[in-house]
């Protein structure tokens, strides 16, 4: 007996295949990448501290903080970045939740941009010999010279590790948010579709959206419920007093399109695929949802792909019976592909 358990043991493969766990067959794809994004993180905590135990080389701190300088000049010069949005001198008379968020927005944009851009140029003085090296400056530099974001910086938002990317992300941002208040003092808040990554909160953006669908339906804000529709035609048979095109959402652990279900992801499917614009509204708990429970399964919807900040709770369409299986493949949702 014992001797056929362990034969049966020894023709077992070495690699379980995911479906055995109930994953996606790209799920290889996903390990690779945490294990990629590990290990960079440990040699970048490794360069931190070379660059701190080597004390402040000018020269040396200049070359390797030049490629970030020359990034955040390019991202600044000849843009509005660094200016304020041409809407905040009206925003004070947006009384609307959605539209006082997005004045709210506009005025973090710009105290983001504008502390970097001076922290960055505390660096650049110091680098040419223009100034005195202070210990904040001298935080940033070795901070930003082994590759990482600064302390400060990460606090006021946690974006990407890498400095280029974070900086590419902060003035994006900005310049969405700024457009998007524009439309807001024209009345047009949600007349075209939104991107939760092009806000710095998207978390308070749902609650000021959930705010104000309570003052126009008269509903309690405890007695709203948060539903959604998926495609472009979505928006016009929306249900609820404020529905909202979301667009740039991705997903991950399976496949979807418009008039379809969920379906399962191939080996060659990268690790987050973009979807349909997608509707959301907050209607009475009450009220019928656009896509009942049984022909749809509620998947988590993330700030990022570490899964670490949890937004809501969005529905999909699937077979019926089938919920389980997205819920084990682990099949999510995020703002971004990024």
């Amino acid at each position: 007996a014992h001797g056929d358990f362990m034969s049966v043991v020894n023709q077992l493969p070495d690699v379980d295949q995911p479906s055995l766990f109930g994953l996606p067959p790209n799920i290889e794809r996903v390990v690779q990448q945490a294990n990629s994004a590990r290990i960079t993180s440990q040699l970048k905590t490794m360069a931190t501290a070379d660059v701190a135990a080597s004390g402040w080389d000018r020269e040396r701190m200049a070359a390797q903080l030049e490629p970030v300088l020359r990034l955040w000049a390019t991202l600044t010069g000849g843009t509005p970045v660094l200016k304020p949005a041409r809407g905040l001198a009206r925003a004070a008379a947006l009384q609307q939740p959605v539209d006082a968020f997005i004045a709210m927005e506009a005025e973090g944009a710009l105290g983001v941009v504008s502390m970097v851009h001076a922290a960055l140029e505390a660096v650049g003085r110091a680098l040419r010999g223009q100034d005195l090296l202070t210990s904040d400056v001298k935080r940033t530099a070795t901070a930003l010279a082994g590759g990482n974001v600064p302390e400060a910086w990460d606090a006021r938002w946690e974006g990407p590790d890498a400095p280029p990317l974070w900086l590419q992300a902060v003035a994006k941002k900005k310049l969405a948010i700024d457009a998007w208040l524009d439309r807001a003092v024209q009345g047009e808040t949600l007349s075209e579709p939104v991107s939760l990554s092009a806000m710095f909160n998207p978390g308070v953006f749902l609650n000021a959206l959930r705010q104000q669908t309570a003052r126009a339906s008269r509903v309690a804000v405890d007695e709203l419920k948060l539903v959604c529709s998926w495609g472009d035609g979505a928006a016009r048979g929306a249900a609820g007093a404020l529905p909202c095109t979301i667009a740039g959402l991705a997903l991950q652990g399976a496949l979807f399109t418009a008039g379809s279900n969920l379906v399962e992801a191939r080996l060659d499917t990268p690790t987050v695929v973009g979807v349909p614009h997608c509707t959301i509204s907050y209607i009475p708990r009450g009220d019928e949802d656009p896509l009942p429970d049984k022909a749809s399964v509620a998947l988590p919807v993330y700030d990022g792909l570490d899964r670490a900040k949890f937004l809501c709770q969005l529905r999909m369409p699937c077979k019926a019976g089938e919920q389980d299986k997205w819920v084990l493949c682990g099949a999510a949702i995020f703002i971004s592909a990024e």
